[in-house]
């Protein structure tokens, strides 16, 4: 072999090894295959705030129980680590691409990435007869935790994760006070107000000539679907004395509950301008009372209730 042709061939050899052992990176404007496995590995609750509630029963003669119930929003959102970060769409960048982590992680909770809900949980505080018992409240946040092993055009990662899932409260302590000088089991002192049940509660109050109050209770709407806002007012009640005379209900009293079947989902809201407004979360049947009160007398005050309907 002559000398020239022996020098070529030496000079394309190792261009031609080299050549082999190296994979080329996606050609500009390609679509590298995408592939996400998420492994869930539980969940953890953060405390998010604590509350204080106050349970007076000095004065009762009976085990006294009220629904605590609090609403939070909760964005679905998520956490990433392993030096990765993640944009307000639920994008991380990763072999050049943008990879769509929090949507999957979001599908497998059934939820959508980057919307937020308001979520509203209730819990039962008791009391029982002669106790002034204080109640402290934990607010938490639920977060599901797993890793994410993200393949792109032949690399892999694995990006463990926290997703912001859902919204808790829990009893975390229950202590009893002294009960406030003279007030003693049985006594009148913090009489608690009467709370309309499904059984007592009509479903309309007969209108026409009567003496008494006659509430009259408007939704915007009784059916839709969820989340539900309704609004509801009960301002135009009014009260009809012995002698047919209707006055208008002025410094009325009104105190709301929200039902569903037997179970009251809201601590009794209390206010003077006649106005209610609640959001319902879940689909189901519910039942929104009114009880209007005008003064201390039996006809002084009388319910009425809406039924709404949430698909």
């Amino acid at each position: 072999m002559k000398m020239k042709e022996l020098l070529s061939l030496l000079i394309l050899f190792p261009f031609i090894v080299t050549s082999c052992g190296t994979s080329q990176p996606p050609a500009p404007g390609s679509n590298p295959t995408v592939n996400i496995e998420i492994q869930q590995m539980g969940s953890e609750t953060k405390e998010v705030g604590k509350e204080i509630v106050s349970q007076n029963n000095c004065g009762g003669t009976a085990e006294l129980e009220n629904v605590v119930e609090k609403s939070r929003a909760i964005e679905y959102v998520m956490e990433v680590q392993n030096g990765v970060s993640v944009n307000a769409n639920g994008q991380v960048g990763f072999a050049g691409t943008d990879v769509e982590l929090g949507t999957t992680v979001a599908t497998q909770f059934g939820l959508s990435y980057g919307t937020s809900e308001t979520v509203s949980r209730s819990i039962i505080v008791k009391a029982q007869a002669g106790t002034n018992m204080q109640h402290v409240i934990r607010h938490m946040e639920v977060w599901e935790i797993g890793q994410a092993t993200v393949t792109v055009g032949g690399q892999q990662t694995i990006i463990p994760f926290s997703f912001r899932s859902n919204f808790a409260i829990e009893l975390a302590e229950s202590n009893q006070l002294p009960c406030p000088t003279g007030t003693t089991n049985g006594g009148s002192s913090d009489k608690q107000p009467l709370v309309p049940t499904l059984e007592n509660t009509p479903e309309t109050v007969t209108t026409g000539l009567r003496v008494g109050m006659d509430v009259q209770l408007y939704a915007d709407k009784t059916d839709g679907k969820h989340p539900l806002k309704v609004n509801l007012d009960a301002s135009s009640s009014f009260f009809i004395d012995a002698s047919g005379t209707t006055f208008n209900c002025g410094v009325c009293n009104y105190t709301w509950y929200v039902y569903q079947g037997s179970k009251l989902l809201n601590k009794p809201e209390r206010g003077g301008n006649g106005t209610f407004n609640y959001r319902f979360g879940n689909a189901g049947d519910y039942k929104v009372v009114v009880q209007v009160c005008r003064g201390q007398a039996e006809t002084d005050c009388a319910s009425d209730a809406e039924i709404i309907t949430v698909r």
